[in-house]
């Protein structure tokens, strides 16, 4: 079989040899009759790992505080497979030898699953987004967030504010600060009932240490619904011993991973996109047209939106 490439779960654009990529494991739901949302049919793990496209449908170079912890999370739960009649396709997938090159190479053979609550098997696999498609909507991406009347800068009645990537990061100090002092780094013990305590609360509020009525956007956006998302690394947990053992630097990485996850989770949710595998992979199309097509169709399109909008509201102004 020859060299190929991988589609960005994103914005569709191939993915060439050498590309650098964000990679999201992904488990494949047993129930999905809920389409409102970007989790309709896959479910990502929200600790993305960094890698570069390795040609064959796998990454190399791979990096990131995550990976460890992902790893750690499938071997737990996945269902071991024994050696099949077809060596080269049936291949055995073992906690013992398990490891990044296995997860790319038992996912491209469809042996890579986990059981749900109920026992039915789940299938993982992933997904990879172009890491310059990642970044800019990093940079660029501003999510409109209700704040009450006259309180905001945008929006009908000014009710709305922009909220960027880089405005939440500059609530990170304060949160890192809050999350381990309430841990008290340094001072607790594995069998300290405060820490089970914390866990615990930990898991059944997702990460909001601040408090439902505090303004840090850290806290805010890393909290909540994450019942939607899969539980092979929960970012709870991952964060948690990394702070207790007082490794603040690498924390802080991957809470910051964990943001860009939840970013960019809200990005596919604005645009009505879904987690899923990339599509259309086998083949080494790589041609531009077609995408230029769409991206200026669809920007004809809004401008139709906008200008349509734009009048109903001039009309409702004269009414008035």
């Amino acid at each position: 079989m020859g060299s190929w490439y991988k589609t960005c779960g994103v914005s569709g654009l191939h993915i060439v040899d050498g590309e650098e990529v964000m990679v999201f494991a992904l488990e494949k739901n047993t129930d999905q009759t809920e389409r409102c949302y970007s989790t309709a049919f896959w479910a990502p793990a929200m600790l993305p790992f960094y890698a570069k496209y390795a040609d064959y449908g796998g990454g190399c170079d791979e990096t990131g505080p995550a990976l460890p912890f992902l790893l750690s999370g499938i071997k737990e739960v996945m269902i071991e497979q024994e050696l099949g009649k077809n060596e080269y396709h049936d291949i055995a997938v073992k906690r013992a030898d398990f490891d990044i090159e296995l997860f790319y190479e038992a996912v491209h053979e469809n042996r890579l699953f986990s059981k749900d609550y109920q026992g039915r098997e789940m299938m993982i696999d992933f997904v990879m987004v172009r890491k310059d498609i990642a970044d800019d909507i990093l940079e660029n991406f501003q999510r409109e967030e209700y704040v009450g009347r006259d309180e905001g800068d945008c929006g009908w009645n000014n009710a709305y504010k922009k909220v960027t990537f880089a405005k939440i990061l500059e609530d990170l100090p304060e949160y890192i600060a809050e999350f381990t002092k309430t841990l008290k780094v340094g001072d607790v013990k594995e069998d300290d009932e405060l820490q089970q305590a914390l866990t615990a609360i930990k898991f059944m509020r997702g990460m909001k240490v601040m408090g439902h009525k505090s303004t840090n956007l850290v806290n805010r956006w890393v909290s909540g619904d994450d019942y939607r998302y899969s539980s092979l690394v929960r970012p709870q947990e991952a964060l948690i011993e990394l702070f207790t053992a007082g490794k603040i630097d690498e924390a802080t990485e991957l809470l910051i991973d964990h943001l860009k996850a939840r970013y960019i989770d809200c990005f596919m949710e604005m645009t009505r996109k879904n987690w899923s595998p990339g599509g259309h992979e086998g083949s080494q199309a790589n041609e531009h047209h077609g995408y230029r097509v769409l991206a200026e169709a669809t920007l004809r399109a809004l401008d139709r939106e906008s200008a349509e909008n734009d009048e109903y509201n001039d009309e409702e102004v004269l009414e008035d």
